[in-house]
């Protein structure tokens, strides 16, 4: 095999796993304000009572594998005892949650990081990298919603954004509110795979083409 052909090989083995390994995140940083909206599976009292959702859309098709997030106690100086977090993604209708299209639980406390405490609530930092990532298409609107179970009197809530466009639900107590604002989140994506193989095959073709001679205009 002649040396430019293996140069080439090795260049596109490189592009393509530099491609995987690179991100690109989805953000919607936390104000650092104390707002934050009730999301809460109480498995003693209440149930399943609260459940906050907030919207994205992505300019291009990427797998969701990472999830961070901001949310906090209010009135509890410490963690509030959270067994389990329940990660969801949503279709869209009409501009509000639809069908469920992902779900996954995360044991413990998803990584909880003190942040701030800021009297009437203490706020944390969480993160988690999903087992099974999810694929969402380029310009399609989704929803996230993040719900902890834990049980009262602790009471946790998702915390506020100062980017996105305003939009936002909650369920509470069986019914469904529309909440102005945005939720603290920040998703970590990579490329769909067959971008990763469209990727290949352009190399593969520009290789074919220098093994028979110069390339052409």
């Amino acid at each position: 095999m002649k040396k430019h052909m293996m140069s080439m090989i090795v260049l596109l083995g490189l592009m393509a796993g530099g491609a995987q390994a690179s991100s690109f995140d989805y953000d919607q940083a936390w104000n650092g304000t104390s707002d934050a909206f009730s999301s809460q599976n109480d498995p003693v009292s209440f149930g399943d009572y609260a459940k906050v959702y907030d919207n994205f859309t992505l300019t291009r098709t990427l797998t969701v594998t990472e999830v961070s997030w901001t949310g906090g106690f209010y009135d509890a100086p410490s963690n509030g005892g959270i067994s389990q977090f329940l990660i969801e993604f949503w279709s869209d209708n009409n501009n509000a949650p639809a069908s469920l299209l992902f779900s996954e639980t995360v044991a413990g406390s998803a990584g909880e990081t003190l942040l701030s405490d800021l009297g009437s609530i203490v706020m944390y930092s969480y993160h988690t990298v999903l087992a099974s990532g999810f694929l969402a298409l380029e310009n399609t609107q989704y929803w996230l919603s993040i719900q902890p179970s834990l049980n009262s009197p602790a009471e946790w809530g998702w915390a506020s954004s100062n980017v996105g466009d305003g939009l936002g639900y909650q369920d509470f107590l069986g019914e469904r509110f529309n909440d102005a604002g945005d939720r603290a989140f920040h998703l970590t994506t990579v490329p769909e795979p067959s971008i990763l193989c469209l990727m290949a095959l352009g190399l593969a073709a520009m290789a074919g083409k220098r093994r028979n001679g110069p390339l052409s205009a």
